[in-house]
């Protein structure tokens, strides 16, 4: 499998406008909902914070886990 046919440019951010966490997940949920990845972005941003509840996905120096089991998304938004 080539990399480049799960892997969508348009949601890779490297250069994000969100100073708050909260603002990160609002736009990169935005992203994906765009993508049609999401659904729902409210039900989207709720599983994001009960997903953050059970373990923290941030690595440091603005890196973060994407989240992998949200039912609102399809597998390639889960990369």
């Amino acid at each position: 499998m080539d990399l480049t046919e799960i892997v969508n440019e348009n949601l890779i951010h490297l250069d994000m406008k969100a100073t708050t966490k909260e603002e990160a997940i609002w736009e990169l949920t935005e992203s994906l909902y765009k993508e049609g990845k999401v659904s729902d972005r409210a039900l989207f941003v709720k599983d994001v914070y009960r997903r953050e509840k059970e373990g923290k996905t941030g690595l440091g120096n603005h890196i973060a886990i994407p989240l992998n089991n949200m039912v609102q998304t399809t597998p390639s938004a889960r990369l």
